[in-house]
């Protein structure tokens, strides 16, 4: 039902008038591809924010545990394939945390080296924010192991995918390290 899902501008933006979303200026580019794509990530930016605000409206936990099955997966009552959908929708936190990486220097973050950088000319290794890191690390290791399970059962595939997933554990569990050392939690290392 929603694999042919294919907007329009004109019905972008004809969404985001009738949700009274101003369109911010910043998005608008000469290219139409381009265009079109930052308006629909728009209005789901907008979806996704009314969503959890509609959620989560009340005082009392029940009832914002039973408006939830009307918009989760555990109690959404149109069939649909959850394990591409939960893969579609775990690439926005993962692009999110990757541009977390370089936010070291803000406030409560915790740094850590960077498991990508070699030693620099000035004898140092690139830092990156351990938050982050982790979970980067763990949104990526999650979509690879849903990319397993939807993938065609290719040997060569299936190792590429399981050495990909073993590369952001010891990514997670370097960011679980340094975080429990921050935290003066004894670690096993």
């Amino acid at each position: 039902m929603y694999d042919e899902i294919a907007p329009s501008e004109a019905q972008l933006r004809a969404a985001l008038a009738a949700l009274s979303l101003p369109i911010p200026p910043q998005i608008e580019h000469p290219d139409e591809g381009e265009r079109k794509a930052a308006l629909a990530a728009h209005l789901l930016r907008a979806a996704t924010r009314a969503t959890h605000n509609l959620v989560n409206a009340t005082d009392r936990i029940g009832e914002a545990g039973h408006r939830a099955e009307a918009a989760f997966p555990h109690g959404w009552p149109v069939d649909e394939d959850h394990w591409t959908v939960a893969h579609l929708e775990l690439a926005f936190p993962a692009d999110r945390m990757g541009l977390l990486l370089e936010d070291q220097h803000a406030q409560r973050a915790v740094s850590m080296d960077d498991p990508d950088s070699d030693m620099g000319d000035d004898g140092g290794i690139d830092q990156v924010e351990a938050h982050a890191e982790g979970a980067w690390a763990a949104i990526e290791a999650a979509g690879a192991l849903i990319e397993l399970r939807l993938g065609p059962a290719n040997p060569h595939l299936a190792e590429a995918s399981l050495d990909l997933i073993s590369d952001r554990i010891d990514r997670l569990l370097a960011a679980y390290q340094t975080l429990a050392r921050h935290h003066g939690l004894r670690t096993e290392k």
